[in-house]
């Protein structure tokens, strides 16, 4: 694994160097151990820039299955979760592993963190990622008209706001960008997404008032937006996609099919109901699952059976997407 300058440490306490470089290094013998049970074999790309400005957060990982085949594969293109400032795509390269080894090319993306690059910081590199996605896919055997977004907890967000932007014409840049001249995306996977940052009042659930969570959802308001530019974030434009799909800006492109998932304990629960709720009031389909007694991202974590059925119909999702 090649290191890299590591700009997501500079003003962090040592614990959280520790615990990233921890799970970084857990999540890559994770995935080492999924290829061997699985007998299979990938060709990981690490640090392809997706932009020129030499930043080491614009840049990703392509896992390509060393399978034979004959027709250009679908791909699905991950974000990582992490509140928008903690984690990195190798802290997620097990979930990316777990995408490929059904075949499927995965990009595994990584962008800037806040509150160094507060919001719409993410979102601009997402889009120039899948962007570039577009305009190279070839080079990785990728047909780009087959691209399934996907993510977790705020990489939801992102996966969604990507989905959204294929479809609305919005007035920020980076999403008008997006409209005009972004690929065409086959899906979207949201798990235990956090769709509503700047909106923490109207969540009711026991586990949404818990006070830690709400210590949690303000932190993550005050460091996605800054105070420095929140108020001219909020002003130009809606922050959260679902505030998009719930407005009235009509729909120039039908939204591409959606599944969601969430467990019931996780304090964002309310968020999936919201956005499903709202993508089927556009009369997009959207497949929508909880999961009793489970937490937040419990299927990046936790080997139980509901873990496994969240796998188990994310993989079908991608392949009926990607065929």
């Amino acid at each position: 694994m090649t290191l890299v300058r590591r700009l997501d440490f500079v003003g962090r306490p040592t614990s959280y160097r520790v615990v990233v470089r921890s799970a970084e290094a857990m999540s890559g013998l994770l995935g080492a151990a999924q290829r061997r049970f699985r007998g299979q074999r990938l060709h990981v790309a690490q640090d392809v820039p997706y932009r020129s400005t030499g930043h080491p957060q614009q840049q990703l990982d392509v896992y390509v299955p060393l399978t034979a085949s004959t027709e250009p594969r679908g791909a699905v293109v991950y974000f990582h979760g992490g509140a928008f400032q903690y984690l990195s795509r190798r802290t997620h390269a097990h979930i990316a592993t777990r995408f490929a080894l059904e075949g499927h090319v995965v990009f595994n993306v990584e962008y800037r963190l806040a509150p160094v690059y507060p919001f719409p910081a993410c979102m601009e590199d997402a889009s120039a990622a899948l962007m570039w996605i577009a305009t190279h896919a070839e080079r990785f055997g990728v047909d780009a008209r087959r691209l399934v977004v996907a993510g977790e907890s705020a990489g939801a967000n992102i996966a969604l706001a990507m989905t959204v932007a294929q479809s609305f014409e919005q007035r920020s840049p980076w999403a008008r960008n997006m409209f005009r001249h972004g690929p065409r995306l086959r899906g979207c996977i949201a798990g235990c997404g956090v769709f509503c940052v700047g909106d923490l009042g109207w969540r009711s659930s026991t586990h949404a008032r818990d006070p830690r969570a709400q210590k949690i959802f303000r932190s993550m308001k005050e460091r996605f937006y800054n105070p420095w530019n929140y108020s001219v974030c909020r002003n130009s434009a809606p922050t959260s996609p679902v505030e998009v799909l719930e407005s009235e800006t009509l729909s120039s492109r039908p939204l591409p099919e959606l599944f969601a998932f969430v467990g019931d304990r996780d304090p964002v629960m309310e968020d999936t109901h919201r956005l499903v709720a709202a993508y089927r009031a556009r009369g997009a389909k959207a497949i929508a699952r909880v999961y009793p007694g489970q937490r937040h991202a419990f299927h990046a974590v936790s080997p139980g059976a509901a873990s496994r059925d969240a796998w188990r119909r994310q993989l079908a999702f991608a392949a009926h997407r990607l065929s």
